[in-house]
């Protein structure tokens, strides 16, 4: 424990433990129950600017904490957004569902598309992905495949973004 004023609660003690993200390593500030920080790794010989953001993104008013569906594609289901009746993409609000139902949604969803398109029209991938990453590993790689290859597979794109062309082209 800290120091702290006589009379007050005790301050937890402060721990600094190793850890790594998607954008690289980083010395977590933690008091046990909340993560105060992300340090740069003394290791790290380009630390990103990134981690400095995911403490307040925790706890920032705008987090989604729980699951959201429009209400127009739970009224209406997939499909065009100009069909009669139906409310314009963006013009509806969204709604809370339950964490069940929200993945009952999306594996109906993945089925539907697999049923009516086939696997290739199913993009097992995540933001930042296919693209390289500063992580040693990613570890949505294997959690996609574990969901997916069961189904029959999905659209495995390679590319790096170092090889795009500049913007305006």
């Amino acid at each position: 424990m800290t120091d702290s004023a006589p009379g007050s609660p005790p301050h937890p003690a402060i721990r600094t433990v190793p850890t790594a993200t998607h954008w690289g390593a980083y010395l977590a500030r933690t008091n046990g129950s909340r993560l105060l920080g992300l340090d740069p790794h003394p290791d790290d010989p380009q630390p990103s600017g990134i981690g400095g953001s995911v403490a307040d993104a925790l706890t920032s008013a705008g987090r989604l904490t729980v699951p959201l569906v429009r209400r127009g594609w739970l009224e209406y289901g997939p499909g065009p957004s100009n069909r009669p009746g139906s409310p314009r993409r963006g013009d509806d609000r969204y709604v809370e569902v339950s964490w069940n139902t929200a993945a009952a949604l999306v594996a109906g969803e993945v089925d539907r598309v697999r049923i009516q398109h086939g696997n290739r029209a199913i993009f097992g991938g995540s933001f930042g992905r296919p693209f390289p990453s500063s992580a040693v590993a990613d570890p949505s790689v294997p959690e996609h495949d574990r969901r997916l290859h069961p189904l029959g597979g999905q659209l495995f794109l390679r590319c790096d973004q170092r090889a795009a062309p500049p913007r305006g082209r």
